[in-house]
């Protein structure tokens, strides 16, 4: 098993979970309990614009809990999250890889799966170093070239 392979990534993932478990279950249930109460209390009105703002809320705690595991592994010092225009940059970058996933989706599906695999680690990429949204977008397209398949079996 090599670290540039599904099971290395996932084994890799699970490793920094566990170390990070209660900040990985609060992630998750701050991700997970919003959408619930959305679907199962609005209308469907309702619901679609209360999930918009619950998606852009939620990308707090991603942000939060990528920059511990990067920390963890050693890839950035010290927390940026003081820096306002980090989270700023972050969202935008969010905002355009969702909408290219929508619409890659929207043309029967393999551009949308293409798309996410190849931007997958554009947040960490975002968070590690000073780059900007379109800037960490197009670096993970370059980096996982070669990897679709691998990038693709680890979402």
């Amino acid at each position: 098993m090599t670290e540039h392979s599904a099971i290395g990534i996932i084994t890799r993932a699970v490793r920094l979970a566990n170390a990070d478990g209660f900040y990985v279950l609060l992630t998750f249930l701050l991700m997970t309990v919003p959408y619930v109460w959305a679907d199962l209390m609005m209308s469907d009105n309702d619901a679609l614009l209360t999930s918009g703002l619950i998606t852009l809320a939620s990308l707090v705690p991603q942000i939060l809990l990528t920059e511990r595991a990067l920390m963890r592994e050693g890839l950035i010092k010290v927390p940026r999250r003081e820096n306002h225009a980090y989270f700023v940059r972050a969202f935008g970058q969010s905002l355009l890889a969702g909408l290219g996933f929508l619409i890659g989706l929207a043309l029967l599906i393999i551009p949308g799966l293409i798309l996410m695999a190849r931007w997958s680690i554009a947040l960490p990429l975002l968070i590690a170093g000073d780059r900007g949204a379109t800037e960490a977008l197009r670096e993970s397209w370059d980096m996982t070239e070669g990897y679709f398949n691998l990038c693709l079996s680890t979402l």
